[in-house]
């Protein structure tokens, strides 16, 4: 995760002008990471756009890929509260997904992944539940 932030702060400055849109509607893909956290739930929205690159040289184009976090917001309180009772665990994660649904154009849904990570205590609370 860390890896995919760095990458997208890489990727987000703002294009030169040696960098042309590939057309003039550009349609965006769309990406969202759910981090469970012991404190809330973070949503992370990403949407990237392919660009082009044009060489001065030969007029050759390389494909690159201008990736913008649009959305972060924390869910309180952490899915690990719902460990003990893990019925609760969708009407828990119906406001995330809300979020996400009304933060994602709709006719990108079926396309968009959504990841869903937790730290290892978290996901420690859940191993030992599935345990008893």
């Amino acid at each position: 995760m860390i890896f995919l932030l760095c990458m997208s702060t890489y990727l987000a400055t703002e294009p030169s002008e040696s960098y042309v849109s590939t057309n003039e509607d550009v349609t965006f893909n769309y990406g969202v990471i759910l981090d469970g956290g012991s404190s809330g739930t973070k949503v992370k929205i990403f949407r990237w756009s392919r660009l082009q690159y044009v060489s001065a040289d030969d007029n050759s184009k390389t494909p690159l890929i201008d990736m913008k976090m649009v959305r972060l917001v924390k869910f309180p309180p952490g899915i690990s509260t719902k460990a003990f009772s893990p019925e609760e665990i969708p009407a828990y994660l119906d406001p995330v997904i809300a979020d996400v649904k009304q933060n994602v154009p709709p006719a990108k849904h079926s396309t968009t992944p959504i990841y869903f990570m937790a730290t290892a205590g978290t996901l420690s609370l859940f191993s030992f539940k599935m345990l008893e």
